[in-house]
């Protein structure tokens, strides 16, 4: 949005020279268009610091975060609930506030009385990868891969209510990353962004670049 309100402000004042075919618009455009792109990115560019969304986002990962209402599915940048004063990590969201919702032993998820679809993907290594499927309630589907160890950490959320105001988040490495299932519920303040584009490692059922509209 910044880079479209930049744009169109600088078209609206230089519009006649440009389009008259004048070269030192022309240069100016492009100047203007390249530190417009490296505002953007120190504003929404953000790179990933941990393993705990692999293989989703991987350690040394460039994201780009933008300021939209995040929702069941979605990555999200969030202040670390262990030190909200310092970094960000970033988690999927499973429930939003007023939601229902568990986590059984056998990682098996419930919201709204609702199971979320696992699909077995093979092994890879000492982990299990799994696609976890969600629908909403307007017939979008969200699918996403998440590893478990083989010999997995047995944890459980007994059936809660998340608090108003709130959002319950994951870690996709499910066995080896910290989230609500520690944190507990995170106020929905503490969110910066929603995780749109990753740039990164490629991954057997992805690519370098992921799009996340």
């Amino acid at each position: 949005c910044f880079w479209y309100i930049s744009l169109g402000w600088f078209v609206l004042n230089n519009g006649k020279q440009c389009y008259s075919g004048d070269g030192g618009c022309m240069k100016k455009l492009i100047v203007f268009s390249f530190m417009s792109l490296i505002v953007f990115l120190m504003l929404c560019g953000r790179i990933v610091a941990d393993d705990g969304m692999n293989p989703s986002l991987h350690d040394g990962d460039i994201t780009i975060v933008l300021p939209l209402q995040p929702k069941i599915g979605d990555i999200v940048a969030v202040k670390d609930p262990l030190n909200p004063n310092g970094g960000e990590v970033f988690r999927r969201v499973l429930a939003l506030g007023e939601m229902d919702f568990s986590y059984d032993r056998n990682g098996s998820i419930m919201q709204n009385n609702r199971r979320i679809t696992q699909k077995d993907m093979g092994v890879f290594g000492s982990h299990q990868a799994i696609e976890e499927r969600f629908e909403s309630g307007d017939g979008t589907i969200k699918k996403w891969v998440i590893m478990r160890l083989i010999e997995p950490v047995v944890f459980s959320v007994p059936e809660q209510t998340v608090a108003s105001g709130h959002v319950f988040l994951i870690a996709d490495q499910r066995d080896e990353g910290l989230d609500s299932r520690i944190w507990g519920a995170i106020p929905e303040e503490w969110i910066t962004g929603v995780v749109s584009l990753r740039l990164g490692k490629v991954e057997p059922w992805g690519s370098w670049a992921t799009w996340r509209p």
